[in-house]
């Protein structure tokens, strides 16, 4: 008669596994169980939320919500008893709560209110500081969240970087959160949601997914008894678990024969193998010498072979040339052989043609960046308004990503922060004849082309146009914050090379809809 057996599988990113253990009841009956949590491990968590004014109301909520059930989940599976928090709210600036146990956590998350703007840069650099006080050797775990891009604080790359080093940065985003952006804080790949609700299940299903699992053989002395398809594991707080019969295990053996389990991954994470140890309340109708006495908890992880590829060398005066090498996979798996194709480049290039289904990505936060391309580059841009305000959306060269422009004639340079003297600079230099309007509730197509190896910067004039402005810049918004007489962002990255415009005062409901454009490379 088959057994009844219990198994909890550990999550993927925790390779520093926790204990495993064999259990037997009085009914002969087998429970095995993985679990994440090593007690001689520290863990650390850094929450880095967003709290800029644009997550007012719903957002906001949903965020507190998605990292509570977090915490919650970490308390279920026994992770946060050997953890400590950092909770890390960020707007205008960021402010550094640690180290915090999790009702603590819990708490100051339910206290978070709006501040501001959105600065990237103060928030990973308060995670830096958390994470250079807490103990060596610990598994350090950052949930990075936010729903837009950032608009003070600078560059953020070398921060992100430095947190990148002593953590897994995890980023997730909703709304019109900046991928771009995203992908510099995040270790891997940032996440993103459609709708606010989904934040909680994505948080919670990041300590496992049914999806890393491509299965999980039982093994007793090195040979598979069974496998344990991914549909057949459940979901749980406590992580992935699977209950069933397991065939061909003998409890009168146990303690002799060794029993394992071999995780095996859906992605390029190596897979494991962990030797479970009898540890038992045993059958009181068995009397094997061994079979009461507790043996230490122990785990064994095997990694197989990875699937790194061979480096091939080329000399650089070759034409084209095939090259045939083998890519070798371990288990019995099929080896076949893989083709690399080296073209000769020292010929002449012809323009770039780019065919129509070709999305090349050229919205980099909430600029049009033409930095890698040379000559003229034509561009098709897909309008659309739904407001009352006869809006205008033009464009400007700027020097970088802070958007530096200098005075032609005098040479001085200006930034955002110099107010109305940067805003009449920029709409000196904007592009000639490339004012994109459209009626309300409409859509068109206007075509254009600008000079390759630039970046240029958006502006919006709500309900007007540049021959209506007449020296007031009260109502004209750019990419920066801080060039704009609110103080607020008008303009988003949608992400698919969108850019999405709010043309209220203190950006009205925040919907960033009233126009978005859309752009696309015709020919470079």
């Amino acid at each position: 008669m088959p057994n009844s057996t219990e198994v909890n599988v550990i999550p993927r990113e925790n390779q520093n596994l926790g204990t495993a253990s064999l259990n037997l009841d009085d009914n002969a009956n087998y429970q095995i169980t993985l679990s994440p949590v090593n007690q001689n491990t520290q863990y650390n968590f850094a929450y880095i939320i967003d709290v800029s004014d644009s997550m007012s109301g719903e957002p906001l909520q949903a965020a507190k919500n998605a990292y509570i059930s977090l915490t919650n989940s970490l308390i279920d599976s026994g992770i946060a008893e050997v953890s400590q928090f950092a909770v890390i709210p960020f707007g205008s600036d960021a402010l550094l709560n640690a180290p915090l146990n999790p009702a603590q956590a819990i708490s100051t998350i339910e206290g978070l209110s709006l501040n501001g703007f959105t600065n990237f840069n103060a928030a990973l650099e308060k995670a830096n500081q958390f994470f250079s006080t807490v103990p060596p050797g610990a598994t350090n775990k950052v949930y990075f969240l936010s729903d837009g891009f950032s608009t003070t604080g600078g560059s953020f790359k070398n921060t992100a970087k430095a947190l990148q080093s002593v953590a897994d940065v995890q980023a997730y985003g909703f709304g019109a959160a900046n991928i771009q952006q995203l992908n510099i804080v995040d270790s891997d790949k940032p996440t993103i949601v459609s709708q606010t609700s989904e934040l909680a299940d994505e948080f919670v299903n990041s300590i496992l997914s049914r999806d890393d699992i491509s299965k999980i053989n039982i093994l007793l002395d090195d040979k598979i008894i069974q496998t344990i398809q991914p549909e057949e594991l459940k979901e749980s707080s406590a992580g992935l678990t699977f209950t069933g019969s397991i065939d061909g295990l003998n409890p009168e053996k146990d303690t002799q024969n060794k029993l394992s389990a071999e995780i095996v991954y859906t992605d390029k994470t190596p897979d494991t193998t962990v030797d479970l140890v009898v540890n038992s309340e045993t059958d009181k109708n068995n009397n094997q010498e061994n079979l009461g006495n507790p043996v230490p908890q122990t785990i064994q992880v095997v990694p197989k072979l990875g699937n790194e590829l061979p480096i091939l060398s080329v000399d650089d005066n070759m034409g084209t040339n095939i090259i045939e090498f083998p890519t070798t996979f371990e288990n019995n798996k099929p080896e076949y052989p893989k083709v690399a194709v080296i073209e000769n480049d020292n010929v002449e290039q012809t323009p770039q043609i780019v065919p129509q289904n070709a999305v090349q990505n050229i919205i980099d936060g909430n600029l049009l960046n033409l930095e890698s391309f040379t000559g003229n580059v034509a561009i098709t841009f897909a309008v659309d308004r739904e407001a009352l305000f006869d809006n205008t959306v033009g464009f400007y060269k700027i020097e970088d990503a802070e958007g530096t422009i200098t005075e032609p004639i005098t040479g001085n340079k200006l930034k955002p922060s110099d107010g109305k003297a940067y805003a009449e600079l920029a709409l000196k230099l904007h592009q000639p004849e490339l004012e994109l309007t459209v009626d309300n509730l409409s859509s068109t197509i206007i075509q254009d082309s600008l000079s390759g190896g630039y970046l240029y910067a958006p502006f919006m004039i709500a309900d007007g146009n540049l021959d209506t402005l007449k020296g007031d810049f009260s109502q004209v918004y750019f990419s920066f914050a801080q060039a704009n007489s609110d103080g607020v962002e008008h303009i988003r990255s949608l992400g698919n090379n969108s850019l999405g415009f709010e043309d209220l005062w203190k950006g009205g409901d925040n919907d960033f809809n009233d126009m978005v454009i859309r752009t696309e490379i015709t020919m470079v």
